[in-house]
């Protein structure tokens, strides 16, 4: 198999599997409830991943805005009065902000978010792969303060861009898919 095929077909794997395990079965008026009023909400979750996956693949690696700056991303999806970029960042379920998201417009973002990716993946050379980004400028790039997080600027400096998609734009959304899953099922929405 060659490695663009295979990097794809993870990408749309991941992305078809949030469809299928969770839109598809999960209605949109119960994304942000949370059973037991613990834990995070679908809503937070996906938002979470998404913003990952944004702000790695577009403001680090490609050095370009982020796809929430485009198309009204930002005020469709409920976010406009968040101290965006960092909302979303974190896995702590943030209750105002995650309340705040709109259900119809998330699962367009992520489809945004997502087929940004899978262009830019079928399109990038190989060896781009190995680069190193420079994930300070990305990170300040995207107004994420260093201040506030530390963790994800020592996460993301210095690891090549191979990092960047393996784990953020794949495994940080089969992680969160997982997650997300476990809501469904105590929310009584089991199965598959």
């Amino acid at each position: 198999m060659e490695l663009r095929s295979w990097i794809l077909g993870e990408h749309t794997n991941v992305c078809d599997r949030v469809r299928g395990q969770v839109f598809s079965r999960v209605p949109r008026a119960r994304w942000d409830e949370r059973p037991g009023d613990e834990g995070s909400s679908i809503s937070w979750i996906l938002w979470h991943t998404l913003r990952h996956q944004d702000v790695a693949v577009n403001a680090v690696v490609r050095g370009i805005d982020e796809v929430l700056w485009r198309d009204g991303w930002l005020e469709r999806v409920g976010a406009a009065a968040f101290p965006v970029p960092a909302t979303g960042l974190s896995e702590a379920d943030d209750r105002a902000a995650a309340k705040a998201l709109d259900p119809n417009a998330l699962d367009g973002y992520a489809e945004a978010v997502w087929a940004e990716t899978t262009s830019w993946l079928a399109a990038v050379p190989l060896n781009e792969l190995d680069r190193v980004p420079d994930a300070v400028a990305g990170l300040q790039r995207a107004g994420v303060r260093e201040d506030e997080y530390a963790w994800l600027y020592r996460m993301w400096d210095g690891k090549p861009v191979s990092f960047h998609v393996s784990w953020e734009a794949i495994g940080h959304g089969c992680n969160h898919l997982g997650e997300m899953v476990h809501v469904r099922n105590r929310l009584g929405i089991a199965g598959f």
